[in-house]
Protein backbone atom coordinates (compact mmCIF):
# COMPACT_ATOMS: atom_id res chain seq x y z
CA UNK A 1 0.00 0.00 0.00
CA UNK A 2 1.16 3.32 -1.04
CA UNK A 3 1.55 5.92 1.10
CA UNK A 4 -1.20 8.13 0.39
CA UNK A 5 -0.49 11.70 -0.35
CA UNK A 6 -1.58 14.24 2.18
CA UNK A 7 -2.66 16.91 -0.36
CA UNK A 8 -6.15 17.44 0.47
CA UNK A 9 -9.37 18.22 -2.38
CA UNK A 10 -11.28 21.72 -1.68
CA UNK A 11 -14.30 19.82 -1.99
CA UNK A 12 -15.80 17.73 0.66
CA UNK A 13 -14.83 14.06 0.51
CA UNK A 14 -16.49 11.18 -0.26
CA UNK A 15 -15.49 8.72 2.14
CA UNK A 16 -15.66 5.36 1.67
CA UNK A 17 -13.09 4.19 4.66
CA UNK A 18 -14.05 1.52 7.09
CA UNK A 19 -15.84 2.95 10.52
CA UNK A 20 -18.73 1.81 11.85
CA UNK A 21 -21.93 4.09 11.62
CA UNK A 22 -21.85 4.53 15.78
CA UNK A 23 -18.22 6.01 15.73
CA UNK A 24 -17.27 3.42 17.91
CA UNK A 25 -14.62 1.79 16.33
CA UNK A 26 -12.34 2.66 13.32
CA UNK A 27 -9.71 0.58 11.15
CA UNK A 28 -5.91 1.70 11.82
CA UNK A 29 -4.82 1.66 8.33
CA UNK A 30 -3.39 5.17 7.64
CA UNK A 31 -5.23 5.82 4.58
CA UNK A 32 -8.87 5.07 6.50
CA UNK A 33 -7.50 7.43 9.71
CA UNK A 34 -6.92 10.59 7.14
CA UNK A 35 -10.13 10.04 5.09
CA UNK A 36 -11.40 10.17 8.84
CA UNK A 37 -9.41 13.27 9.84
CA UNK A 38 -10.60 15.17 7.15
CA UNK A 39 -14.04 14.66 7.79
CA UNK A 40 -14.52 14.97 11.59
CA UNK A 41 -10.79 17.04 12.58
CA UNK A 42 -12.67 20.41 13.98
CA UNK A 43 -9.35 22.27 13.01
CA UNK A 44 -10.08 20.90 9.24
CA UNK A 45 -13.08 22.18 9.70
CA UNK A 46 -12.70 25.45 11.10
CA UNK A 47 -10.30 25.97 8.36
CA UNK A 48 -12.39 25.21 5.50
CA UNK A 49 -15.55 27.88 7.19
CA UNK A 50 -13.05 30.77 7.45
CA UNK A 51 -11.63 30.09 3.68
CA UNK A 52 -15.27 30.18 2.40
CA UNK A 53 -15.97 33.03 4.22
CA UNK A 54 -13.21 34.52 2.79
CA UNK A 55 -15.00 33.71 -0.61
CA UNK A 56 -18.27 35.32 0.02
CA UNK A 57 -16.97 38.49 0.95
CA UNK A 58 -15.74 39.15 -2.76
CA UNK A 59 -19.50 40.07 -3.11
CA UNK A 60 -19.93 42.70 -0.50
CA UNK A 61 -16.24 44.29 -0.87
CA UNK A 62 -17.09 44.55 -4.68
CA UNK A 63 -20.26 46.09 -4.53
CA UNK A 64 -21.56 49.60 -4.14
CA UNK A 65 -22.10 51.47 -0.85
CA UNK A 66 -25.19 51.01 0.21
CA UNK A 67 -27.59 54.23 -0.32
CA UNK A 68 -28.29 56.65 1.99
CA UNK A 69 -31.32 58.18 2.57
CA UNK A 70 -32.39 61.48 5.12
CA UNK A 71 -35.67 63.12 6.10
CA UNK A 72 -35.82 65.70 7.91
CA UNK A 73 -39.04 66.98 9.84
CA UNK A 74 -39.41 70.26 11.11
CA UNK A 75 -41.54 70.83 13.70
CA UNK A 76 -41.65 74.68 13.15
CA UNK A 77 -42.13 75.35 9.36
CA UNK A 78 -40.02 76.92 6.99
CA UNK A 79 -41.53 79.67 5.34
CA UNK A 80 -41.43 79.94 1.77
CA UNK A 81 -42.41 81.59 -1.57
CA UNK A 82 -44.86 78.24 -2.27
CA UNK A 83 -45.90 77.80 1.28
CA UNK A 84 -44.52 76.50 4.20
CA UNK A 85 -41.68 73.42 4.33
CA UNK A 86 -42.55 71.19 6.36
CA UNK A 87 -40.18 68.18 5.77
CA UNK A 88 -37.86 67.21 3.19
CA UNK A 89 -35.78 64.04 2.15
CA UNK A 90 -32.71 63.17 0.48
CA UNK A 91 -31.11 59.76 -1.58
CA UNK A 92 -27.65 59.99 -2.19
CA UNK A 93 -25.61 57.07 -3.72
CA UNK A 94 -21.60 57.13 -3.24
CA UNK A 95 -19.80 56.08 -6.33
CA UNK A 96 -15.95 55.07 -6.23
CA UNK A 97 -13.77 56.00 -8.39
CA UNK A 98 -13.76 53.87 -11.60
CA UNK A 99 -11.24 51.04 -10.40
CA UNK A 100 -11.48 50.95 -6.89
CA UNK A 101 -14.08 48.33 -6.19
CA UNK A 102 -12.12 46.23 -8.84
CA UNK A 103 -9.00 46.68 -6.79
CA UNK A 104 -10.37 45.99 -3.91
CA UNK A 105 -11.83 42.77 -5.55
CA UNK A 106 -8.63 42.14 -6.10
CA UNK A 107 -7.41 42.32 -2.47
CA UNK A 108 -10.10 39.64 -1.75
CA UNK A 109 -9.39 37.41 -4.48
CA UNK A 110 -5.67 36.76 -3.34
CA UNK A 111 -6.97 36.70 0.76
CA UNK A 112 -8.97 33.62 -0.46
CA UNK A 113 -6.04 32.05 -2.07
CA UNK A 114 -4.51 32.93 0.96
CA UNK A 115 -7.22 31.49 3.17
CA UNK A 116 -7.14 28.13 0.74
CA UNK A 117 -3.61 27.60 1.40
CA UNK A 118 -4.13 27.95 4.53
CA UNK A 119 -7.08 25.38 4.78
CA UNK A 120 -4.77 23.32 3.18
CA UNK A 121 -2.09 23.57 5.02
CA UNK A 122 -4.04 22.49 8.16
CA UNK A 123 -5.33 19.64 6.74
CA UNK A 124 -1.64 18.51 5.84
CA UNK A 125 -1.00 19.14 9.21
CA UNK A 126 -3.54 17.08 10.72
CA UNK A 127 -2.91 14.62 8.18
CA UNK A 128 0.83 14.37 9.09
CA UNK A 129 0.17 14.64 13.09
CA UNK A 130 -2.09 11.98 12.50
CA UNK A 131 0.53 10.16 10.56
CA UNK A 132 2.90 10.15 13.12
CA UNK A 133 0.69 9.02 16.00
CA UNK A 134 -0.43 6.28 14.02
CA UNK A 135 3.36 5.09 13.74
CA UNK A 136 3.94 5.88 17.61
CA UNK A 137 1.05 3.73 18.35
CA UNK A 138 2.51 0.85 15.67
CA UNK A 139 5.40 1.43 17.16
CA UNK A 140 4.12 1.07 20.76
CA UNK A 141 2.00 -1.89 19.99
CA UNK A 142 5.03 -3.92 18.11
CA UNK A 143 7.00 -3.24 21.18
CA UNK A 144 4.37 -4.75 23.14
CA UNK A 145 4.38 -8.10 21.16
CA UNK A 146 8.19 -7.94 21.73
CA UNK A 147 8.18 -7.94 24.97
CA UNK A 148 5.74 -10.68 25.61
CA UNK A 149 7.95 -13.01 23.49
CA UNK A 150 10.59 -12.06 25.66
CA UNK A 151 8.48 -12.30 28.74
CA UNK A 152 8.00 -16.09 27.36
CA UNK A 153 11.33 -16.81 27.24
CA UNK A 154 12.32 -15.30 29.95
CA UNK A 155 10.15 -17.39 32.10
CA UNK A 156 11.08 -20.44 30.23
CA UNK A 157 15.09 -19.57 31.26
CA UNK A 158 13.57 -18.98 34.58
CA UNK A 159 12.26 -22.42 35.00
CA UNK A 160 15.61 -23.79 33.68
CA UNK A 161 17.88 -21.66 36.26
CA UNK A 162 15.59 -22.88 38.81
CA UNK A 163 16.20 -26.17 37.95
CA UNK A 164 19.74 -25.62 37.34
CA UNK A 165 20.53 -23.82 40.77
CA UNK A 166 19.07 -26.63 42.80
CA UNK A 167 21.29 -29.27 40.56
CA UNK A 168 24.49 -27.27 41.54
CA UNK A 169 25.00 -26.14 37.84
CA UNK A 170 23.43 -22.08 38.19
CA UNK A 171 24.73 -19.64 40.22
CA UNK A 172 22.73 -17.64 42.65
CA UNK A 173 23.85 -14.34 40.81
CA UNK A 174 22.50 -16.22 37.21
CA UNK A 175 19.30 -16.82 39.12
CA UNK A 176 18.53 -13.63 40.32
CA UNK A 177 20.08 -11.87 37.08
CA UNK A 178 16.89 -13.51 35.46
CA UNK A 179 14.11 -12.85 38.05
CA UNK A 180 15.56 -8.89 37.85
CA UNK A 181 15.29 -9.72 33.95
CA UNK A 182 11.53 -10.94 34.19
CA UNK A 183 10.45 -7.95 36.57
CA UNK A 184 12.03 -5.53 34.26
CA UNK A 185 9.72 -6.66 31.05
CA UNK A 186 6.93 -7.00 33.81
CA UNK A 187 7.47 -3.46 33.84
CA UNK A 188 7.81 -2.81 30.09
CA UNK A 189 5.20 -4.19 29.42
CA UNK A 190 3.01 -2.35 32.23
CA UNK A 191 4.38 0.80 30.45
CA UNK A 192 3.93 -0.01 27.10
CA UNK A 193 0.11 -1.00 27.72
CA UNK A 194 -0.61 2.65 29.16
CA UNK A 195 1.54 4.38 26.61
CA UNK A 196 -1.00 2.70 24.06
CA UNK A 197 -3.55 4.00 26.07
CA UNK A 198 -2.07 7.43 25.86
CA UNK A 199 -1.17 7.50 22.14
CA UNK A 200 -4.84 6.27 20.83
CA UNK A 201 -5.69 8.70 22.87
CA UNK A 202 -3.70 11.36 21.26
CA UNK A 203 -4.54 10.01 17.48
CA UNK A 204 -8.51 10.40 18.03
CA UNK A 205 -8.35 13.71 19.68
CA UNK A 206 -6.23 14.78 16.08
CA UNK A 207 -8.60 13.31 13.97
CA UNK A 208 -11.94 14.71 15.74
CA UNK A 209 -12.81 11.16 18.00
CA UNK A 210 -13.34 10.55 21.37
CA UNK A 211 -10.14 9.87 23.32
CA UNK A 212 -11.48 6.63 24.86
CA UNK A 213 -12.53 4.93 21.34
CA UNK A 214 -10.55 1.82 20.37
CA UNK A 215 -8.19 1.83 16.91
CA UNK A 216 -7.99 -0.84 14.91
CA UNK A 217 -4.87 -2.54 14.51
CA UNK A 218 -2.03 -0.50 13.04
CA UNK A 219 -1.36 -0.61 9.21
CA UNK A 220 1.65 2.01 8.39
CA UNK A 221 3.15 2.12 4.30
CA UNK A 222 6.10 -0.02 3.84
CA UNK A 223 9.52 1.83 2.78
CA UNK A 224 10.09 3.12 -0.46
CA UNK A 225 12.56 1.26 -2.45
CA UNK A 226 14.47 4.62 -3.41
CA UNK A 227 13.77 8.16 -1.76
CA UNK A 228 13.66 11.32 -4.59
CA UNK A 229 16.86 13.59 -4.50
CA UNK A 230 16.94 16.19 -1.88
CA UNK A 231 16.63 18.70 -4.95
CA UNK A 232 13.82 17.89 -6.17
CA UNK A 233 12.03 17.53 -3.17
CA UNK A 234 13.00 21.30 -2.65
CA UNK A 235 12.05 21.97 -6.27
CA UNK A 236 8.07 20.25 -5.14
CA UNK A 237 7.82 22.31 -2.50
CA UNK A 238 8.10 25.39 -4.57
CA UNK A 239 5.67 24.34 -6.01
CA UNK A 240 3.20 22.87 -3.69
CA UNK A 241 3.82 23.74 0.27
CA UNK A 242 1.24 25.61 1.91
CA UNK A 243 3.28 27.63 3.49
CA UNK A 244 4.85 28.97 0.16
CA UNK A 245 1.61 29.76 -1.37
CA UNK A 246 0.49 31.55 1.45
CA UNK A 247 3.29 33.54 1.38
CA UNK A 248 2.89 34.33 -2.32
CA UNK A 249 -0.91 34.95 -1.49
CA UNK A 250 -0.05 37.67 0.68
CA UNK A 251 2.42 39.55 -1.79
CA UNK A 252 -0.81 39.17 -4.38
CA UNK A 253 -2.50 40.82 -1.70
CA UNK A 254 0.18 43.72 -0.87
CA UNK A 255 0.49 44.02 -5.00
CA UNK A 256 -3.35 44.70 -5.22
CA UNK A 257 -3.28 47.10 -1.76
CA UNK A 258 -0.80 49.21 -3.14
CA UNK A 259 -2.63 49.51 -6.76
CA UNK A 260 -5.63 50.71 -4.66
CA UNK A 261 -4.09 52.84 -2.33
CA UNK A 262 -3.14 55.20 -5.75
CA UNK A 263 -6.74 54.98 -6.87
CA UNK A 264 -7.84 55.95 -3.50
CA UNK A 265 -6.49 59.06 -3.73
CA UNK A 266 -8.71 59.54 -6.71
CA UNK A 267 -12.16 61.48 -6.03
CA UNK A 268 -15.13 59.48 -5.18
CA UNK A 269 -18.59 61.17 -6.58
CA UNK A 270 -22.11 61.22 -5.12
CA UNK A 271 -25.04 61.63 -6.74
CA UNK A 272 -28.36 61.83 -4.97
CA UNK A 273 -32.23 63.17 -5.40
CA UNK A 274 -33.74 65.95 -3.36
CA UNK A 275 -37.57 66.05 -2.45
CA UNK A 276 -39.06 68.98 0.08
CA UNK A 277 -42.87 68.95 1.17
CA UNK A 278 -44.56 72.21 0.62
CA UNK A 279 -47.64 73.17 2.66
CA UNK A 280 -50.01 75.20 1.33
CA UNK A 281 -49.26 79.05 2.16
CA UNK A 282 -51.62 81.04 4.95
CA UNK A 283 -51.16 84.40 2.56
CA UNK A 284 -54.97 86.61 1.10
CA UNK A 285 -53.08 85.64 -2.53
CA UNK A 286 -51.51 82.58 -2.49
CA UNK A 287 -49.46 82.63 -6.00
CA UNK A 288 -50.56 79.60 -8.81
CA UNK A 289 -48.02 77.18 -7.66
CA UNK A 290 -48.49 77.65 -3.97
CA UNK A 291 -48.28 74.20 -1.94
CA UNK A 292 -45.79 72.38 -5.03
CA UNK A 293 -43.87 70.29 -4.08
CA UNK A 294 -39.74 71.20 -4.65
CA UNK A 295 -37.19 68.39 -5.75
CA UNK A 296 -33.84 68.48 -7.10
CA UNK A 297 -30.60 66.19 -8.56
CA UNK A 298 -27.63 66.28 -6.40
CA UNK A 299 -23.49 65.90 -7.45
CA UNK A 300 -21.20 65.60 -4.80
CA UNK A 301 -17.76 65.09 -5.41
CA UNK A 302 -14.51 64.13 -2.97
CA UNK A 303 -11.93 66.35 -3.18
CA UNK A 304 -8.76 64.59 -1.64
CA UNK A 305 -6.33 67.46 -1.41
CA UNK A 306 -3.93 66.71 2.01
CA UNK A 307 -0.99 65.53 0.39
CA UNK A 308 0.61 63.74 3.71
CA UNK A 309 -2.47 61.40 3.89
CA UNK A 310 -2.24 60.82 0.37
CA UNK A 311 1.67 60.24 0.49
CA UNK A 312 1.24 58.45 3.47
CA UNK A 313 -0.90 55.54 2.19
CA UNK A 314 0.97 55.07 -1.07
CA UNK A 315 4.12 54.66 1.07
CA UNK A 316 2.01 52.55 3.74
CA UNK A 317 1.39 49.78 0.72
CA UNK A 318 4.54 50.24 -0.76
CA UNK A 319 6.60 49.33 2.51
CA UNK A 320 3.88 46.06 2.86
CA UNK A 321 4.67 44.46 -0.53
CA UNK A 322 8.39 45.67 0.33
CA UNK A 323 7.75 43.38 3.40
CA UNK A 324 5.17 40.43 1.68
CA UNK A 325 8.33 39.65 -0.83
CA UNK A 326 10.86 39.39 1.71
CA UNK A 327 9.06 37.04 3.79
CA UNK A 328 7.95 35.03 0.14
CA UNK A 329 11.76 34.78 -0.09
CA UNK A 330 12.52 33.83 3.71
CA UNK A 331 10.17 31.08 3.66
CA UNK A 332 11.28 29.75 0.35
CA UNK A 333 15.01 29.92 1.69
CA UNK A 334 13.94 28.68 5.36
CA UNK A 335 11.84 25.57 3.71
CA UNK A 336 15.10 24.71 1.80
CA UNK A 337 17.06 24.24 4.61
CA UNK A 338 14.38 22.37 6.81
CA UNK A 339 13.96 19.92 3.83
CA UNK A 340 17.77 18.96 3.76
CA UNK A 341 18.06 18.65 7.51
CA UNK A 342 14.11 16.31 7.06
CA UNK A 343 15.90 14.24 4.61
CA UNK A 344 18.89 13.70 6.63
CA UNK A 345 16.58 11.96 9.21
CA UNK A 346 14.20 9.98 6.86
CA UNK A 347 17.70 9.04 4.95
CA UNK A 348 18.92 7.83 8.48
CA UNK A 349 16.24 6.36 9.49
CA UNK A 350 15.91 4.29 6.56
CA UNK A 351 19.08 2.96 7.11
CA UNK A 352 18.68 1.98 10.26
CA UNK A 353 15.99 -0.16 9.51
CA UNK A 354 18.15 -2.13 6.71
CA UNK A 355 20.72 -2.61 9.50
CA UNK A 356 18.87 -3.81 12.45
CA UNK A 357 16.35 -5.73 9.46
CA UNK A 358 18.97 -7.56 7.30
CA UNK A 359 22.29 -7.38 9.48
CA UNK A 360 21.66 -7.08 13.37
CA UNK A 361 18.60 -8.72 14.29
CA UNK A 362 19.32 -11.94 11.93
CA UNK A 363 22.99 -11.83 13.78
CA UNK A 364 20.97 -11.56 17.48
CA UNK A 365 18.65 -14.14 16.59
CA UNK A 366 21.46 -16.74 15.81
CA UNK A 367 23.75 -15.39 18.52
CA UNK A 368 20.41 -16.39 20.74
CA UNK A 369 20.44 -19.69 19.14
CA UNK A 370 23.47 -20.90 20.05
CA UNK A 371 24.05 -19.32 23.73
CA UNK A 372 21.14 -21.90 23.90
CA UNK A 373 22.41 -24.60 22.11
CA UNK A 374 25.67 -24.66 23.96
CA UNK A 375 23.82 -24.25 27.45
CA UNK A 376 22.12 -27.39 26.65
CA UNK A 377 25.35 -29.31 25.44
CA UNK A 378 27.05 -28.12 28.81
CA UNK A 379 28.93 -25.55 26.63
CA UNK A 380 28.15 -22.03 27.59
CA UNK A 381 26.41 -20.53 30.95
CA UNK A 382 23.00 -18.73 31.93
CA UNK A 383 24.81 -15.61 31.91
CA UNK A 384 25.80 -15.72 27.92
CA UNK A 385 22.06 -17.04 27.19
CA UNK A 386 20.86 -13.69 29.19
CA UNK A 387 23.25 -11.90 27.70
CA UNK A 388 22.18 -12.84 24.07
CA UNK A 389 17.98 -12.22 24.67
CA UNK A 390 18.72 -9.01 26.05
CA UNK A 391 21.04 -8.23 22.76
CA UNK A 392 18.47 -9.27 20.92
CA UNK A 393 15.32 -8.25 22.62
CA UNK A 394 16.98 -4.62 22.09
CA UNK A 395 17.48 -5.06 18.38
CA UNK A 396 14.17 -5.94 17.81
CA UNK A 397 12.92 -2.63 20.01
CA UNK A 398 15.62 -0.63 17.66
CA UNK A 399 14.39 -1.92 14.24
CA UNK A 400 10.58 -1.40 15.84
CA UNK A 401 11.98 2.62 16.65
CA UNK A 402 13.84 3.02 13.32
CA UNK A 403 11.10 2.07 11.36
CA UNK A 404 8.35 4.23 13.32
CA UNK A 405 10.85 6.91 13.00
CA UNK A 406 10.83 6.60 9.36
CA UNK A 407 7.28 6.95 8.89
CA UNK A 408 7.40 10.15 10.80
CA UNK A 409 9.87 11.71 9.19
CA UNK A 410 8.03 10.52 6.19
CA UNK A 411 5.30 12.66 7.30
CA UNK A 412 7.46 15.75 8.28
CA UNK A 413 8.68 15.11 5.08
CA UNK A 414 5.23 15.05 2.95
CA UNK A 415 4.14 18.35 5.14
CA UNK A 416 7.61 20.67 3.99
CA UNK A 417 6.89 19.65 0.51
CA UNK A 418 2.79 19.03 0.14
CA UNK A 419 3.33 16.06 -1.92
CA UNK A 420 3.63 12.57 -1.71
CA UNK A 421 7.57 11.58 -1.73
CA UNK A 422 6.72 8.81 -3.76
CA UNK A 423 5.15 11.15 -6.69
CA UNK A 424 8.57 13.10 -6.53
CA UNK A 425 10.17 10.03 -8.01
CA UNK A 426 13.05 7.99 -7.03
CA UNK A 427 16.60 8.46 -6.50
CA UNK A 428 19.96 6.15 -6.32
CA UNK A 429 20.12 6.13 -2.21
CA UNK A 430 19.79 2.62 -0.89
Amino acid sequence: MKMIALTLALALITFNGSYAADDTYLDGDLKTIIEYAHEHSPAIIAAKGEWLATLESYRVTTSYPDPEMMVTWFPEPIETRLGPQEWNATLSQQIPYPGELDSAGEIISAKSEVAKANFEKVARGVAADAAKSLHELWYVRGAEGVVREQLKLVKHILLIATKTYGEGDSTLLELTKVKAQEAQLGYDLTLLEELEISETATLNSLIGRNAELPVGESIIPPIPDRLPPVGELVDAAKAHRDEIAMARGAVAVADASFKKATLENRPDFKVGLFYAGIGEPDVPSPPPDAGRDAYGIQFGIKIPIWGGKRDGRIASASAKRDAAAARLDNVTNSTASAIYSKYFNLLNSKRLVSLYSDELMPQGLAALKNAETWLNNGEGSLGDLLEARAAYHNFQLSMLRARADFGKNRADMERLTGVDIEAVGGGDNE
